[in-house]
């Protein structure tokens, strides 16, 4: 509408659909109203519409509601309204006989139907999109009211109705093939590194911290040859022992694109075969894995040959993220520590590191003779000590702390080796000492932490959905529970576990008040490349995350006069770029592009588009899906694009099952939830609209979601929410392929799109478990994104002004970040990729106030420049902080150009929807608007 001098309110010009008529997708919009400052003012009627005639109308002194004939093509009515005051209400009683002389008797809605609360306005109805569920409302609200649905007779809220829980199969839709003889696990994978009971693979951890344990760089070399973190450390196994590394201690920046954590085997945990100083090698086993970490043992190998059947002694160690000791617990064999530089001192811990005096710090012996538990002693000859905590300090300045229960004779021998001093039985722990702390301090706080170490831990959840009883609620801001259940031993029942958090750790955790923080360490203990560690003592930590909203529809509705460009926009779109492409990245994209082009016609109301689009995608998505239905119960036309691998339990490409380079590395579990997240979110959509769908292909969308947010852990078919690492707080993207960095992610914002997706399937199929647990996915992704991907030179993460000042992480390592990806180096890559889908999460992935710096600082100076496939990327990150600036920039776009996963028709709508939209046909702000919410399927 536009306001005139006078106040008179005009009509719009009638936009024309297709076919050139006004009954198309003309005026089927969502508006904003905006209420006129002051006291009710009455208002001239509407002039005419440029439509058809009126037929029908109804009043009730306070204004008049007009109905024209049903148009059976766009299942729409036309409707405009005469209002005596501002706004007006018209009954159900008053209405429902008049819409049910136009609408079909299939359709047609009860008398308790449908209220009507508006302002001035003229604009289409879809019959069976806004009048077919009972309890339903049409409202036009002002643009600063929430938009809820309101009872038509008292104003109370109008439950929507959830949708039938689907009762899916718990076996894979897809046909099931063994990797042999296409990719055969040998190849890559050594799984005889693996423990019998351990056998068979399937369900396997493929998205696992420690998967560089078996991965194979090559297919004649060894497995274990990458580095595996457990933060703050790295390791490798070999035949020789387990190397550890500090790596923050080597760290470097590159250019200021690249900061390295360097591995390097700072000191590595063996033994010796027996007399005569023999290096032992071993025959190295993965004996237990779980959520959080994974146990290893390294049996020595005695006799002439490597292969010789007599063995002797062993140690098992654990790598859990998070734990400041390693911890070796050795089984009669004779322990050894190497070190990469030359040995400076080696000793007693106090004499090593000077530290306060313990009470335990005696000449006295224990009841049986052998040296006081906490006590050090040197035997008459430097270079051998007997006790139970020693100091090691090398020539580059690393020191660190060494414990045993029970005590141990050691020997320096060499400038770089300490052996044991005969077969041991018992725990030895080391940590580095805290570089950030006062390094007495800091011993003794070890001291006192020693005896208690983790061989693993559990992950909880706790939702409303699965006990029964609500999610917590924190500054009314519903959350979930997460916990950590270490899994302890110690020495004594008093004894505490002490561990070490990353930054987004540290408050929850201390909000929580489940895991106490360490006073001496609140500065920080140790680096990574996530920055700062901080010491909690407690084994189970449990904090709140606040869950994220999953909904299909913006938050708030489109600015009206934006609708003509929007309207032409959508009408080019469905004929560009349709869902042909044969990988399923490019497919998933150009999948999710139509789905969102049928979400934007059913919230302006266009029918004719949104009908044509939903066949469009249900076209496109069967193929992939098993193909059609039959009458017989038979499919056909399945595309055989996907299978299910029997060997490791997960949904792969049959072509990345051929070429493990093909797709991405999907095969070998690169990147699924990028790839899957795509179309089930398609997949979500076309359900939302489309119940025939879910009955029919639900089992095959269900495989998808399994295979990247299964929720149970006693499923045999798929692992648990394969891609996340609950320590670290988001997704690892990289497989079973060997990486020099550990694990790595490029795309925060698709994996935060695969989340998302997994929630809209939860909501149209009515499963609350999963629908809960991908909330929390969901929550998670975000808060990890925001941390280690979001930079900004005011919250160095990572240290580096230089770093910090890109506001944009490229991709982010175990080992290492930069500021490029994998596939270039230029910047507008880097935010694109890392904005790329937008959909209703971005609004949160992307804060204002972050954007504000990040486009003004990194962005706006590449724009002119950039891909014109990238460009539209960053209109819609500029329209956060300025959607008029954007809308300008947007006028240029042409759809056909941009990246796959966009259009311009989204591009306009997602300007359109943010706070403070540009009114490009309104010249004093004083626009009306109309908000519709059809609550007749689930979301939004």
């Amino acid at each position: 509408r536009r306001k005139d001098g006078n106040g008179a309110v005009g009509a719009l010009p009638s936009a024309v659909s297709a076919d050139g008529n006004g009954g198309g997708d003309a005026g089927r919009h969502r508006q904003r109203t905006r209420k006129p400052p002051g006291p009710a003012r009455k208002k001239p009627a509407l002039p005419a519409s440029d439509g058809p005639a009126v037929h029908r109308s109804s009043s009730n002194g306070y204004g008049s509601v007009a109905v024209d004939e049903y148009d059976s093509d766009s299942d729409s009515l036309a409707y405009s309204v005469e209002a005596s005051e501002d706004q007006f209400s018209l009954l159900p009683s008053e209405v429902a006989p008049l819409l049910s002389t136009r609408c079909p008797d299939d359709v047609a809605p009860p008398s308790s139907a449908v209220g009507l609360w508006v302002t001035g306005h003229r604009g289409v109805l879809g019959c069976a999109a806004v009048l077919a569920a009972a309890g339903a409302a049409l409202l036009l609200v002002s643009s600063h009211s929430p938009v809820v649905p309101v009872s038509p007779g008292d104003g109370g809220a109008v439950p929507l109705p959830p949708p039938p829980p689907y009762a899916r199969k718990r076996v894979p839709a897809y046909p099931s093939l063994r990797r042999t003889p296409s990719d055969p696990l040998a190849g890559f994978l050594d799984a005889s590194l693996l423990s019998a009971d351990l056998l068979p693979l399937r369900p396997f951890p493929t998205g696992a911290f420690w998967t560089n344990l078996l991965t194979r760089t090559g297919d004649d070399d060894g497995a274990g040859r990458m580095p595996v973190v457990a933060y703050p450390y790295a390791f490798r196994w070999t035949p020789g022992g387990l190397a550890c590394s500090y790596p923050a201690h080597r760290r470097r920046v590159v250019d200021g694109n690249t900061i390295v954590d360097g591995y390097a085997p700072d000191i590595t945990v063996g033994a010796e075969a027996g007399p005569g100083g023999v290096a032992a090698q071993f025959d190295r086993k993965i004996v237990r894995y779980d959520a959080l970490g994974v146990a290893l043992r390294f049996t020595v190998r005695n006799g002439d040959g490597p292969r010789s059947p007599q063995k002797s002694g062993s140690f098992e160690t654990y790598l859990v993220p998070g734990a400041p000791y390693i911890t070796a617990t050795f089984s009669a064999a004779v322990p050894t520590l190497a070190t990469i530089t030359t040995v400076e001192h080696f000793g007693c811990l106090d004499y090593v590191v000077k530290m306060p005096l313990d009470d335990s710090d005696d000449d006295n012996d224990d009841a049986d003779g052998g040296p006081r538990q906490r006590h050090c002693r040197s035997p008459g000859e430097r270079a051998k000590h007997v006790g139970t905590e020693f100091g090691l300090r090398t020539a580059d300045g690393m020191a660190w702390a060494i414990f045993a229960r029970p005590a141990i004779s050691w020997e320096l021998v060499g400038p770089t080796k300490i052996v044991a001093a005969g077969n041991y039985s018992g725990v030895i722990r080391m940590a580095l000492v805290p570089p950030r702390a006062a390094a007495g301090a800091a011993a003794a706080e070890l001291r006192r932490f020693a005896n208690a170490y983790p061989v693993g831990a559990k992950v909880a959840t706790g939702f409303s959905g699965n006990t029964g009883q609500q999610n917590v609620k924190m500054n009314n801001v519903e959350t979930a529970t997460v916990t950590f259940m270490f899994s302890v031993r110690r020495a004594d029942p008093e004894d505490k576990l002490l561990m070490l958090a990353l930054p987004h750790q540290v408050g929850p955790l201390k909000y929580a008040d489940t895991a106490q923080p360490l006073p001496s360490g609140r500065d920080g203990w140790h680096d990574c490349i996530k920055g700062v560690m901080v010491p909690f003592v407690g084994e189970s930590w449990a904090y709140h995350e606040a869950l994220a909203h999953v909904h299909f529809d913006e938050a708030r509705p489109m600015e009206i006069t934006l609708l003509p460009s929007v309207h032409s926009a959508m009408l080019d779109d469905l004929k560009y770029n349709l869902p042909t492409a044969s990988d399923v990245y490019g497919f998933g994209k150009q999948a999710l592009r139509l789905a969102q082009l049928v979400l934007i016609a059913d919230q302006l109301n266009m029918n004719a588009s949104k009908k044509k689009a939903i066949g469009m995608l249900k076209e496109a998505l069967v193929p992939w899906l098993g193909g059609a239905l039959t009458k017989d119960g038979h499919r056909k036309g399945a595309n055989g694009a996907l299978v299910y691998d029997y060997d490791l339990g997960g949904i792969i490409t049959k072509k990345g099952l051929e070429d493990p380079m093909a797709d991405f590395g999907n095969g070998r579990y690169n990147d699924h939830h990028f790839h899957y997240g795509y179309m089930i979110y398609a997949s979500a959509v076309l359900g939302r609209f489309d119940p025939t769908f879910i009955t029919e292909y639900g089992d095959f969308v269900f495989s998808l979601v399994d295979d990247v947010a299964n929720f149970d852990y006693s499923d045999a078919r798929y692992p648990v929410a394969r891609h996340k690492s609950w320590y670290d707080g988001h997704s690892w993207a990289s497989g079973l392929f060997s990486m020099a960095d550990g694990k790595s992610q490029e795309s925060s914002s698709e994996a935060v799109n695969c989340y998302y997706a997994v929630g809209l399937w939860g909501l149209v199929t009515g499963d609350d478990a999963l629908r809960n647990f991908s909330r929390l996915l969901l929550a998670m992704e975000i808060r990890g994104a925001q941390y280690y991907w979001h930079i900004k030179p005011s919250r160095r993460v990572y240290g580096d002004v230089a770093f910090a000042s890109h506001y944009m992480v490229g991709v982010v390592g175990a080992l290492d970040v930069t500021t490029r990806t994998w596939f270039g180096d230029n910047p507008v890559f880097t935010h694109g990729i890392n904005i790329m889908p937008v959909t209703p999460a971005t609004e949160v992935l992307l804060p204002r106030d972050w954007v504000a710096g990040e486009y003004g600082t990194a962005l706006a100076p590449l724009y002119d420049a950039a891909p014109e496939a990238w460009k539209g990327y960053l209109v819609c990150d500029h329209a956060v902080v300025d959607p008029a600036a954007a809308w300008e920039q947007a006028k240029s776009l042409h759809s056909p150009r941009l990246d796959p996963a966009l259009s311009l028709t989204r591009v306009l709508y997602w300007i359109g929807t943010r706070p403070d939209a540009p009114p490009e046909l309104d010249d004093d702000g004083a626009r009306a608007a109309v908000r519709t919410v059809a609550p007749t399927v689930p979301g939004g």
